[in-house]
């Protein structure tokens, strides 16, 4: 969730969308398909297009991030010390009268001597 991610998710939105419109004009152009034809599809692109590429287009953005901008030794503590933090917050902290957090023996099995109720 870094600030502007968004932003350039959008615009692979925007260059994925244009492209594949783009291309479409063009090979419909080189094989001589009519005009109407042209242009129906290339609204259907323009609507259906952006919509079955939304997901894709931060995994797309997030990889020319990477190849722009790599991560330094900074990055990566800085998400090791994000990550030990959320797992101290997980862990609820132990009140006075309260069991530890410390792991518990199995339960036992019921026997026929002591059955559970």
């Amino acid at each position: 969730n870094l600030e502007g991610f968004e932003l350039g998710a959008a615009t692979m939105g925007v260059f994925i969308t244009f492209g594949s419109i783009i291309a479409w004009m063009i090979i419909s152009v080189v094989a001589g398909i009519a005009l109407v034809p042209l242009l129906v599809v290339a609204g259907i692109l323009a609507v259906v297009w952006p919509v079955l590429w939304y997901p894709n287009t931060y995994t797309v953005w997030f990889g020319v991030d990477l190849l722009i901008r790599r991560p330094s030794e900074e990055d990566f503590a800085e998400a090791e010390a994000a990550r030990v933090a959320a797992v101290v917050l997980s862990v609820p902290a132990a009140e006075e009268g309260a069991p530890s957090a410390a792991p518990c023996a199995p339960a036992e099995q019921p026997t026929d001597e002591h059955p559970r109720e």
